[in-house]
């Protein structure tokens, strides 16, 4: 079962940045969860909203700023009586920090609310480029983006992230060959898990930060990995159910 840092370990660090990575590692991750989108010049950029507002209190939206724009800007975390602030990262600068650790990469495309034109042939054409195509997922809430992803590159993962409505096919999942499914963990009520058994894929539930959630999920089939902002306290969890 793979701990997956969700943006990094972003429960004590400004997420999607190297400082949340390096501590990631530090607490036994199995695998980074990101965010990335386009600039307006075409960079592939580790961000997770659409606007700056939130991560770094200014206006505007991230699709409208060019990557020269965005390197003198700060992604911060507020943490009790302290703020913490490091670097926008590219996704470029994280493959380099990455392509020479033991570590997997879940890659969110942030496509949701605004389309982002070529992003999924980037992404695909600079993993090839560092040769990481065996320690990726690419994943998204979009099926189109899943299956365009899928029929650029059949053999590397991907997942579709869902909150599992009740009115949602997912059949399509199966004839597509997607490997992984990323449910939100409120969502995997006993029918619901029965459902994704079916589907035969391996899951990883978001955002699971709470210790009885997380020991309640360890049990459920196909389970791939939990996606947290807290992979400190998952790795304490998955030491107490090795003792039992």
């Amino acid at each position: 079962m793979k701990i997956i840092a969700h943006r990094g370990f972003s429960g004590k660090y400004p997420e999607n940045t190297l400082l949340a990575f390096e501590k990631a590692v530090e607490a036994s991750s199995d695998a980074i969860e990101l965010d990335v989108q386009l600039t307006k010049d075409g960079t592939l950029v580790l961000f997770h909203d659409d606007t700056f507002n939130r991560l770094i209190q200014t206006e505007g939206f991230l699709l409208d700023h060019t990557w020269t724009d965005l390197e003198q800007y700060q992604i911060r975390k507020r943490l009790f009586n302290r703020t913490v602030y490091a670097p926008i990262l590219s996704l470029e600068s994280y493959f380099n920090w990455a392509q020479d650790r033991d570590i997997m990469t879940v890659i969110e495309l942030k496509n949701n609310l605004r389309s982002h034109e070529g992003m999924e042939e980037k992404l695909v054409s600079l993993t090839k480029k560092f040769k990481l195509e065996h320690r990726v997922i690419f994943s998204s809430f979009q099926k189109d983006s899943v299956l365009k992803l899928k029929a650029l590159d059949p053999l590397i993962p991907c997942a579709y992230i869902t909150k599992l409505r009740k009115e949602e096919d997912l059949s399509w999942i199966e004839s597509a060959q997607i490997e992984f499914i990323h449910p939100k963990f409120t969502s995997l009520w006993p029918w619901n898990i029965a459902k994704l058994k079916k589907l035969g894929v391996r899951i990883s539930p978001w955002t699971v930060n709470h210790p009885l959630f997380m020991w309640y999920l360890l049990h459920i089939p196909n389970l791939y990995g939990m996606i947290t902002d807290r992979p400190d306290r998952l790795k304490k969890v998955l030491q107490r159910k090795r003792k039992t």
